[in-house]
Formats: C-alpha cells, sequence, structure tokens
C-alpha cells in the first residue's frame, strides 16, 4: 500500500507539469499585468512555438507505446519547463530557497516524462537545453531592449482587453488548451471522413 501510494504521488506529481504550463504563464500575467510579464509571456509564447517548429525538423517519433503520435524531439513539456522554470530562477535573483524547489520540479517532472515512456530521455534533454538557452535569452533581451520597445505600444499596467487576448494565445500555443483545440479538430475531421466515406458506401 505505501508503495503504491508513492506511485500514485509521483505520478500526480509528474502530470501536473502540462497544467503547470498554462497556469503559471496565465496567473502571472492575470495578477502582475504589467511590462515585464507580457515580455515573459511573450517569450513563452516565442518558445512553444519554436518547440512545435523544430519537432518538424527533427521529425524524430515518440518511443513505441507512446499514446501520443506527434514527434518527440524535442519534448515540449521539458522545454516549456525549463523556459518557465529559468526565467523564475533568474527573475529571482540569488534567492536559492526559492530557486532550489523550482528547479527541483522541473528536473522531476522533465525526467518523469521519460521515465513513463512518452519520451525518450534524449528528447527530454534536447527540450531541457532549448528552453534553457531560450530562457537566458529572452531574459537578457528583456532586459537590455525588449522592455522599453514594449513600453512604446502599451501602457504600464495592462489593459484587461490585452490581457485576455495575450493569455488567449499563451494558452493556445504552449498550454492544454492548444492541445485539446487540436485534438477536437483531429476528432471532426476524422467523423467527417467516416460520414463522407459512408455516403460512397450508399451509393456504390
Amino acid at each position: 500500500p505505501e508503495r503504491r501510494s508513492t506511485r500514485s504521488i509521483s505520478f500526480a506529481v509528474g502530470r501536473s507539469s502540462k497544467w503547470v504550463v498554462s497556469g503559471g504563464v496565465a496567473s502571472a500575467l492575470l495578477v502582475r499585468r504589467d511590462i515585464a510579464t507580457l515580455s515573459f509571456v511573450l517569450g513563452a509564447v516565442f518558445n512553444g512555438l519554436l518547440s512545435k517548429v523544430l519537432k518538424r525538423v527533427f521529425n524524430q517519433k515518440r518511443p513505441d507505446g507512446a499514446k501520443q503520435s506527434d514527434p518527440g524531439m524535442p519534448s515540449s513539456h521539458a522545454q516549456s519547463l525549463f523556459f518557465i522554470g529559468v526565467y523564475a530562477m533568474l527573475a529571482l535573483g540569488s534567492s536559492v530557497s526559492l530557486q532550489a524547489p523550482i528547479l527541483a520540479y522541473v528536473l522531476y517532472t522533465s525526467v518523469w516524462r521519460a521515465s513513463v515512456g512518452y519520451h525518450t530521455f534524449a528528447q527530454v534533454l534536447v527540450g531541457a537545453i532549448f528552453g534553457t538557452c531560450a530562457s537566458v535569452a529572452w531574459f537578457w533581451a528583456s532586459r537590455a531592449a525588449i522592455h522599453d520597445v514594449l513600453k512604446l505600444f502599451v501602457p504600464e499596467t495592462l489593459p484587461w482587453p490585452l490581457v485576455i487576448s495575450v493569455g488567449a494565445v499563451g494558452l493556445l500555443s504552449v498550454g492544454k488548451l492548444g492541445s485539446k483545440v487540436k485534438a477536437l479538430q483531429e476528432w471532426r475531421q476524422q467523423k467527417s471522413d467516416l460520414g463522407n466515406d459512408r455516403g460512397k458506401d450508399k451509393e456504390a
């Protein structure tokens, strides 16, 4: 029973990453509503889109038995987790007491995805590398120029219509909602194709 309970906790923590990615981005934007957070969210969106491009470039399948059918290189979850985690650690400065749990969570949930067969360890590692590099580059670019550029177009306190619009784009590109919408589109297409096939059979 104790081992089963430990496995359940491990599974719950591992699975939570998909909601942490979406929730972390959305919460930061809703709570702060400032230029710095807008820059962070735009960076997360860019990182998510980069992951999709890289999947098409590498076009490497997931491990045998994986539930998902899309390419697995790099792991988009690992890339998003490391982008968000590293960005948060950089923003926190030298606060090791806050940085340590963030790093532990990011490492654990990323490795977990390989241990349960969603990705190979190489796919997780590549996602972690790209996510880290993108995070560091975006963080320093934000400090150097992006914040100043955004101030030319948006007020210091972001208006709610902008918050909602940016949040929706973020959820669709890097969050769980995007995969749900894609799955719904694929299901509707399969249903449409099945209906067309039945119509052809009747005509025959």
